[in-house]
């Protein structure tokens, strides 16, 4: 019901006439006449007057509400029709100035990808593989691509800046530098795009290093994945799985999924609880995962616990664009760190307690490497100052130990020993009397491995405090 309708309503329903009306409303009958001829557009003082007559005269809640919503229409298509004028003389204007520059620019649909406008450059610079190129995709006309470009930056894109990214053309070996905005084009949200650099054909030798430089990156980032649980190569814009594997059956189900989107989502799922599981899907979105690519932000780390399991795990995703396609990629790897973070621990431990002497030494060679010495007066420190390899603890040990405990000690601290208890036990600790200028004192040693190879063992020395009941105690066995 149009506003007119609405007050020849409003009269039917008090039963007056239109002469009535006026007088009640100090204006002329020609004007209510006009009202309900559709002649007089209703502004919002006018309804204002109706809608306050209607109701100190018994008018009904329809009556009323018909009225208002007829006369909010009535100057909604009011300013519609004002604003269309305008934006008809701003939009003839913006065509005129774009199609008189020198370098492409072109108009397409933010929703569809439909190209609305291109300018003369533009028009020229295709004209030889697509001369009606309006309400065709984007980027098939200008990519010559079946999928949306991948370096499309259509949803960052804001009406108040220009948005920049780079292009490139496989097809023909151009380079391009792109700008845009939002717009509204003929009624219709659009984006406007301004190309510069067009033409530019690139280096096809730096091209090519580029390239290979990012196979070598690839076969890299597998090397260096080497105790992986799981890894995968993903490309987020195509939404696609490269290649992925795993040999643990708790993960197997993840990897029948070959798009990056169910690969995150099942990589999610497998997570402990829920808290690990929220803050996974939140970070690992594909679309997060682009965006913050895009933000500069190319390592991102999560440590979680994997469904029924009680080991610590970390998943890393290195982001990388490819140099070709400028498609979005990402390199997961999960690894357990459960035994990262127990060395880490025992690596704090043995550093917070007054330790005499903590020194590194190899697994295999027995190579000495003393990494932290106490004080100047120390038995402990005196001796491992001049140590070169593991062996020089049996000469100390012959030298200084307790007579009845020797050979024990000796044993005890060989490298073959060490290595076999801390196979078995991660951490092995042994301790034996040693004796100098009548002093006696019970020397403790705790080994464990610094490293998941088990390449490097840590060595912490405490010399004990000194007990007169002990040393009398030694005194009377020798």
């Amino acid at each position: 019901m149009n506003f007119g309708d609405s007050v020849k309503s409003l009269r039917g329903e008090l039963g007056i006439t239109q002469n009535e009306l006026a007088s009640a409303l100090h204006v002329s009958v020609s004007t209510v006449s006009r009202w309900e001829l559709g002649q007089f557009k209703a502004n919002r003082a006018i309804t204002m007057l109706l809608i306050g007559y209607a109701k100190r005269n018994g008018a009904s809640a329809e009556c009323i509400a018909r009225l208002a919503a007829s006369a909010e229409k009535a100057v909604k298509d009011r300013m519609e029709q004002k604003h269309g004028k305008l934006y008809s003389i701003e939009h003839s204007s913006l065509e005129q100035l774009v199609e008189s520059v020198t370098f492409p620019i072109y108009v397409c649909d933010i929703e569809n990808d439909e190209l609305l406008y291109l300018n003369k450059t533009a028009r020229q610079m295709v004209a030889d593989y697509e001369p009606d190129p309006i309400e065709k995709k984007c980027y098939k006309v200008l990519m010559r691509r079946d999928t949306p470009c991948p370096f499309c930056h259509k949803a960052q894109l804001k009406e108040t800046e220009f948005d920049t990214f780079d292009a490139f053309r496989p097809f023909d070996g151009t380079a391009y530098r792109i700008q845009g905005k939002l717009i509204r084009w003929n009624g219709r949200n659009a984006q406007i795009r301004c190309v510069s650099n067009a033409g530019q054909s690139v280096n096809s030798v730096l091209q090519k290093e580029r390239e290979e430089k990012y196979q070598d990156s690839l076969r890299l980032r597998k090397q260096n994945a080497f105790d992986y649980i799981a890894m995968a190569h993903l490309n987020l814009t195509q939404n696609t799985v490269n290649d992925a594997h795993s040999n643990n059956e708790v993960l197997q189900p993840v990897f029948v999924y070959r798009s990056s989107d169910e690969f995150l989502k099942a990589m999610c799922r497998v997570t402990n609880d829920n808290a690990e599981r929220n803050e996974f899907r939140r970070i690992c979105d594909r679309s997060a995962l682009i965006n913050s690519f895009y933000q500069g932000k190319t390592h991102i780390c999560i440590q979680h616990h994997l469904r029924d399991n009680m080991g610590l795990y970390e998943t890393s995703l290195d982001l990388f664009q490819n140099p070709t396609t400028f498609e979005v990629e990402a390199f997961a790897v999960l690894r357990s760190i459960t035994d990262d973070i127990l060395i880490h621990d025992a690596m704090s431990a043995l550093l917070a307690i007054d330790y005499a002497a903590i020194l590194l030494f190899d697994a295999q060679t027995g190579e000495v490497h003393p990494l932290k010495t106490g004080y100047s007066n120390c038995f402990a420190t005196e001796q491992v100052d001049h140590w070169h390899n593991i062996g020089d603890m049996e000469k100390m040990l012959r030298e200084y130990c307790v007579a009845s405990d020797i050979e024990f000690a000796i044993q005890a601290t060989s490298l073959g020993n060490i290595t076999e208890q801390l196979g078995c036990n991660g951490k092995y600790t042994v301790s034996y009397p040693i004796q100098k200028e009548e002093r006696i004192a019970n020397l403790r040693i705790v080994y464990t491995y610094l490293d998941k190879l088990h390449t490097t063992i840590i060595c912490a020395m405490q010399e004990l405090a000194w007990i007169p009941d002990q040393a009398t105690r030694f005194r009377s066995i020798q």
